[in-house]
């Protein structure tokens, strides 16, 4: 009804997840960490969606030779339980993981991903993981 310059930027949009979206929104480990000794890992996992995760969920952590999580990386122990999360809500843990004896010195990544066995459904399941570096002696 009022007369632009321009009418073409008078709407704006943005996604709107439906459900739970659970992510991991910090790694916390060590730089560097020595092959069969135990080190301190935590990570934050966020409900970032609109609605209540459902139950328990796990998140796992793996070593891997870069920061995308696959069929290749290394379980590091068994990960920790996350309890049932409110839009909005983190839940924050620590645990004790090995890296395993046998991997080659070098450069790695230590990864978390919530919901590691893919229990809860989600409104994005492709935005779960977390990497950061460590130097494996």
């Amino acid at each position: 009804a009022i007369m632009e310059s321009e009418e073409a930027d008078n709407a704006r949009s943005r996604p709107l997840y439906v459900g739970p979206d659970l992510t991991v929104t910090a790694v916390i480990a060590p730089a560097s960490a020595n092959r069969g000794v135990a080190m301190l890992v935590a990570d934050r996992t966020t409900n970032v969606g609109g609605a209540h995760a459902t139950g328990q969920t796990t998140t796992r952590y793996y070593l891997s030779i870069d920061s995308t999580l696959d069929l290749s990386d290394v379980p590091l122990g068994s990960g920790r339980a996350v309890p049932a999360l409110a839009p909005g809500v983190s839940n924050t843990g620590i645990r004790s993981v090995r890296i395993p004896p046998g991997v080659a010195p070098g450069a790695y990544f230590i990864i978390a991903k919530a919901d590691a066995p893919s229990v809860q459904l989600e409104s994005r399941e492709n935005n779960n993981s977390r990497a950061r570096a460590l130097n494996v002696h």
